[in-house]
């Protein structure tokens, strides 16, 4: 025969299990949010970057960029410049970023 005792102890076990589970159920959703922040800010600012870079370059062609800041350089600015360029942050980084 249970106790009265026991049975008020397993509700209120009961009820700071299901609590824990509720808390955890908010922190994953908070975790998710903050993540999904970050992507949208990460996204923001690197497409800010791409236009700084595109501002900085001015009118400056690829010889140009090559000879005072080397060829990795000039050709970065060229495939941020270049629309029809495949660039690895238009290619997949971004759209992987907003997928999530």
């Amino acid at each position: 025969m249970t106790s009265i005792t026991a049975r008020g102890n397993d509700d209120d076990f009961d009820k700071v299990e299901q609590g824990i589970d509720w808390l955890e159920r908010l922190e994953a959703i908070k975790a998710r949010r903050d993540r999904e922040s970050a992507m949208t800010e990460t996204t923001k600012y690197v497409n800010s970057l791409r236009a700084a870079i595109i501002a900085l370059a001015g009118d400056a062609d690829k010889n140009q960029l090559a000879a005072y800041y080397g060829g990795e350089v000039a050709s970065l600015v060229e495939s941020v410049r270049d629309p029809e360029t495949a660039d690895p942050w238009t290619e997949y980084l971004s759209p992987a970023l907003m997928d999530e």
